[in-house]
């Protein structure tokens, strides 16, 4: 019988680690594609987030200037709108005075039982006149009281005046002005909804577990 050739060194055969397979590799392949994916898409969040930040820092900063120039253009046309009222009142009330005084001297030349009946009648006629004109100025000031002191549908009157002349006097100003409130209302609209999906989100979440901790303590209750 021809001996058996004995093996120069059994242990090297038996631990050589057997070349990787097909799978492994597409294994391996796979998961380095799916880190990649996720990477790419955490990269993509982030650079999406920070362009987002930085249209909503620019819009604050574009929303802060115009509301200050808006805010300043108002401010300017309230504080001439009251000079202009105060003014009026002013002369109004002057005139009225030297009105209710020149009433007066007429009321003291009244003509006697002995004068003509033409200069009583001219004199009633002088009389009237001036009634009709302290009565013209007086409706005036309180026309002008009223716009300086009363309340409109928004606030203050004056300040409605104010505003109009300035919506009228910059409509670029005034266009902007509205573009930045009406933005503003849609983001906080916007924020609004998110907050209530938010939370219908987690009570979907939680409602899940509620059952499950109920079914649980059901079955220990029975058992």
């Amino acid at each position: 019988m021809k001996p058996a050739t004995p093996f120069k060194n059994p242990g090297n055969v038996r631990d050589t680690p057997l070349p990787p397979t097909h799978s492994d590799v597409t294994a391996d392949s796979d998961s380095i594609n799916i880190q990649e994916q996720v990477q790419q898409l955490h990269d993509e969040q982030h650079m999406l987030i920070a362009g987002e930040q930085s249209q909503q820092q620019d819009f604050q900063s574009d929303a802060t200037v115009i509301e200050q120039k808006y805010n300043d253009a108002v401010d300017s046309a309230i504080t001439d709108k009251e000079a202009q009222a105060e003014n009026l009142e002013n002369r109004l009330e002057s005139q009225i005075d030297k009105q209710e005084s020149v009433l007066q001297q007429m009321m003291s030349r009244q003509p006697g039982f002995l004068s003509l009946p033409g200069q009583k009648s001219k004199w009633q006629s002088q009389v009237q006149q001036q009634q009709a004109l302290l009565s013209r100025l007086q409706n005036r000031l309180e026309t002008v009281k009223e716009i300086h002191d009363g309340m409109g549908l928004h606030g203050p009157r004056i300040n409605e005046l104010a505003t109009a002349k300035v919506r009228h006097k910059e409509p670029e100003l005034a266009e902007g002005w509205d573009e930045m409130r009406e933005a503003q209302r849609a983001h906080e609209n916007l924020k609004r909804r998110q907050e209530k999906e938010r939370k219908e989100k987690i009570r979907r979440e939680q409602t899940p577990t509620l059952g499950k901790s109920n079914s649980l303590n059901l079955t220990r209750t029975i058992d």
